[in-house]
């Protein structure tokens, strides 16, 4: 029974991030992307959805790491936590290279970034974590 709790905890810990990576693969998947008229308005509600659903990724995938894990230095997991959302964000990239009607962009994967980044910073903030390393 001790090692269901343990399944259960890790279920609850890594399928949200795992559901997340999922939306964003699917996402990339698409040929045509829901656009607005005015090309300067797409753009920026593009890359504000890169920073977006990357923040989001790396609070999950940093909820994950964090609820499953002992964690010695939280510095370092976070850095971590950080290179997995960039290799994410480049095989992300790279999908979408072979996607009809999409294009892979190194503008893209720095937005992605820059979500993940901000999380990096603010996550203890928006965790209501005290800021330590």
């Amino acid at each position: 029974m001790k090692n269901f709790g343990k399944i259960k905890t890790t279920l609850n810990a890594y399928l949200p991030p795992i559901i997340w990576a999922g939306l964003i693969f699917f996402l990339s998947d698409q040929s045509k992307l829901p656009s607005t008229p005015q090309p300067l308005f797409d753009l920026i509600f593009k890359q504000t959805a890169h920073v977006v659903v990357y923040a989001i990724l790396y609070l999950l995938i940093r909820r994950a790491v964090f609820k499953t894990q002992q964690i010695k230095n939280k510095l370092r997991a976070k850095l971590i936590i950080l290179l997995v959302v960039f290799l994410y964000a480049l095989g992300d990239e790279f999908h979408q290279s072979f996607i009809p009607g999409r294009e892979a962009t190194w503008i893209d994967i720095a937005f992605d970034m820059l979500g993940a980044t901000l999380m990096f910073f603010f996550s203890p903030l928006i965790l209501d974590e005290p800021i330590t390393t």
